[in-house]
């Protein structure tokens, strides 16, 4: 979500499979986001009645494990996890490739992503789905985490460093910040638009627009040319217009006498 501009709900769609090194750089995470339902699923799994492989993950998954993509399951199922018809980046196997902001983050993904396969075999974890984040507590292990446990969790490891959880410190789940990063780094429209996997050019606008923060910087920074070496164009406009205003009112206040 911070590194690479996803969606909170987006980020539960993952599987197992859907994470691979970097075929130039093992240490560099690759991660695909497939459509819930209609991507292509791993070639693993033969269907029953005609001994082919499956080729699409909402048949996958009922015919594997008798479930639902997790966007099909009423919003008040704890499975539920939403899915905003984002820019796909491949149409044939329909999913999201994503772009690390900065590449740095990749890194840290594959690093991390190790540590919690090897947790979840450590766990114990068995083979009742495929989604990557799973429940980790005693009376709920293996079963796919809820989007509210992961939230939670996240402002509680925020706090235990030391960070303020807000939205405009980029210590919560949403991307914005990623949209800003991409602004801050003056990256074209077009590239911004497939980095956040929007269908529309306009959709990015609300990540990139300016902060108060920014508005602010830019004010100040202003002033400080003006006081230093410019002078207001309208300064001498301004001038006169108070020299006459003030005429003005020399005249009304003698004939007042």
């Amino acid at each position: 979500m911070h590194g690479g501009g996803l969606r909170h709900s987006e980020v539960f769609h993952l599987w197992v499979q859907d994470v691979y090194p970097d075929h130039e750089d093992p240490n560099l995470a690759v991660v695909r986001i497939y459509h819930p339902s209609e991507g292509k699923a791993p070639q693993d799994f033969k269907n029953p009645t005609t001994g082919k492989y499956i080729t699409d993950r909402e048949s996958y998954l009922l015919l594997k494990y008798g479930l639902l993509p997790r966007n099909m399951y009423s919003a008040q199922d704890k499975r539920f996890a939403g899915w905003k018809e984002p820019r796909l980046d491949n149409d044939e196997n329909k999913y999201m490739h994503v772009y690390w902001l900065s590449k740095e983050w990749g890194y840290i993904f594959m690093y991390v992503w190790k540590m919690y396969m090897a947790k979840m075999l450590r766990d114990g974890i068995k083979d009742t789905h495929p989604f990557a984040f799973v429940s980790h507590s005693p009376k709920t292990l293996g079963e796919m985490m809820p989007l509210r446990t992961q939230r939670e969790s996240h402002e509680k490891a925020v706090k235990m460093i030391g960070l303020t959880v807000g939205k405009k410190d980029g210590t919560t789940p949403h991307r914005h910040v990623y949209g800003q990063r991409l602004k801050n780094a003056n990256i074209p429209d077009r590239i911004k638009q497939i980095a956040m996997h929007h269908k529309s050019i306009e959709s990015q606008k609300v990540y990139t627009e300016p902060t108060v923060a920014d508005v602010t910087a830019s004010l100040n920074n202003a002033t400080a040319s003006l006081d230093n070496d410019c002078v207001i164009p309208m300064q001498t406009e301004i001038d006169a217009w108070m020299n006459e205003e003030t005429k003005q009112q020399n005249r009304y206040r003698y004939r007042r006498k």
